[in-house]
């Protein structure tokens, strides 16, 4: 359940509707990968609770995964900055051409 708390309280609904909805299936596809396994223990004080144990396995495929999210986000990181640096060029000469027209206009 922690890992479900951790989820809620750092990603907004807005990008996925309950931390459930993003994660169940992708736990799924990572048990029936085998890397990892879970089981159901009854809690002192609670309902049962599913613990999630990471596989060998599983340690290999997510140091893998990280490697490519990383390049992703690198190259999602350049291409969202050059977009960003592009934007402010073309906002910067249409404020240029804007002065010129109100200047023109006087």
């Amino acid at each position: 359940m922690r890992l479900i708390q951790e989820v809620r309280a750092r990603l907004p609904t807005t990008i996925c509707n309950g931390p459930m909805a993003c994660l169940y299936p992708v736990l799924h596809r990572m048990e029936n990968n085998g890397w990892i396994k879970s089981r159901w223990v009854k809690m002192e004080n609670g309902p049962e609770a599913q613990i999630l144990f990471a596989q060998k396995d599983g340690k290999d495929a997510l140091d893998e995964q990280r490697t490519q999210w990383l390049k992703v986000h690198g190259v999602l990181t350049q291409v969202w900055e050059r977009e960003r640096n592009s934007m402010s060029e073309l906002e910067e000469k249409i404020d240029a051409w804007r002065g010129q027209l109100i200047a023109g206009g006087t």
